[in-house]
């Protein structure tokens, strides 16, 4: 089988569906693959990487599509790679259609087989593709909670782990699966207090012991949530699909009708709460993740500016230690072969032994 890596054309999107690794384990059970040049470079994989495993470099997505059968990709194909699609191609990658009606009738317009990562099960009726990005979204979710919490972002100016003198804040997490676990873990590394809510028993057992007894697990009732509610600085919500089990419902509860519960208990629970709170935790999901992409771009930017005032910064001093004089002071430093680095106490150090050395040469004049 060919197997086809195009790069990744969604904005902000940096990973590669295949490492070098995978390239490997293909080639070596006999198939082909072809990997358009530059898909890894978001990862830090050079093309030479790829080829040396076996794959085969292609300039552009017009020659992965017309050559690959097996298409595997990060995130769901965007307008210009859905046209690329045909009925002899299988696409492998997360699809999300649910959100995503466009796309969907796209996908069935091409006749190619689609297969989404998300909707692919164990024999134990586990996600297991799905997992990973879990994990990585409840690790992101408690960070991303915590950046919002800062003043200038609109927050309290509250800092989660506090300081000695200063409470530690409180976080709720909503739903002790894959995520709210993960979301737990980060939270408690960070030394916040920590409220898990679920209405599993045995998953809130599981997660005790998980947590070592560092976080309170609670039975998700409403009366529960709406008390704790008004005491917390921070509400993560974990609660996704199939949540039959959560909400105590026979089948298999769509996820919207969750959400207007979730945030049915949120109003209610945070009537001593700010309005722009209750706002933004009643925000749908698409509309957090621009507000926190636009975020990052600022950040980016801010993050690009710092370093090249640091790198100013170095350069001056540099230049001022190269030239022996710092705050007034002669200092002799050496340059070595491995280039001019700025070590605080060996300028002090050597200071000192300057100013020794200029002492000494003083009095052997006068004398």
């Amino acid at each position: 089988m060919k197997v086809g890596v195009p790069s990744e054309v969604k904005v902000d999107e940096y990973r590669v569906a295949l490492t070098p690794a995978g390239v490997r384990e293909l080639a070596d059970a006999g198939h082909e693959v072809v990997v358009q040049s530059g898909a890894g470079e978001g990862s830090a994989i050079a093309d030479e990487r790829y080829v040396e495993q076996g794959a085969r470099i292609v300039p552009d997505a017009e020659s992965v599509f017309g050559e690959a059968e097996l298409i595997v990709k990060v995130k769901e194909p965007q307008t210009e790679e859905v046209a690329l699609l045909e009925p002899r191609h299988t696409l492998f990658t997360y699809l999300h259609l649910a959100a995503n009606p466009e796309l969907t009738l796209g996908l069935m317009a091409s006749g190619a087989i689609c297969v989404a990562y998300e909707t692919v099960e164990d024999a134990r009726g586990r996600l297991p593709l799905l997992a990973p990005m879990s994990e990585v979204a409840g690790k992101i979710a408690t960070q991303a909670g915590a950046f919002m919490l800062e003043k200038p972002l609109g927050g309290r100016g509250i800092l989660l782990g506090g300081v000695p003198g200063v409470a530690a804040a409180s976080v709720m997490v909503i739903g002790g699966g894959v995520v709210g676990m993960n979301a737990a873990f980060i939270a408690l590394g960070m030394e916040a207090n920590v409220y898990v809510f679920d209405r599993n028993i045995d998953r809130l057992r599981e997660l005790d012991i998980a947590f070592g007894g560092r976080a309170d697990t609670c039975f998700a009732t409403t009366l529960a949530i709406e008390q704790r509610l008004p005491d917390v600085d921070l509400v993560i919500e974990s609660v996704v699909e199939d949540l039959a089990a959560f909400l105590g419902r026979p089948g298999r509860a769509r996820s919207a009708s969750v959400q207007s519960e979730i945030h049915s208990w949120l109003d209610r629970g945070l009537r001593h709460h700010s309005r722009t709170q209750t706002d933004l935790l009643r925000t749908e999901p698409d509309e957090v993740r621009g507000a926190l992409e636009r975020l990052m771009v600022r950040q980016r930017e801010a993050d690009k500016e710092l370093q090249k005032l640091r790198q100013q910064s170095s350069e001056s001093m540099a230049s001022e230690l190269a030239e022996g004089v710092v705050d007034g002071t002669i200092t002799r430093l050496a340059k070595g072969s491995g280039g001019f680095g700025y070590d605080p106490l060996f300028v002090l150090e050597k200071t000192e032994t300057t100013m020794a050395e200029l002492g000494e040469s003083e009095k052997n004049r006068v004398s």
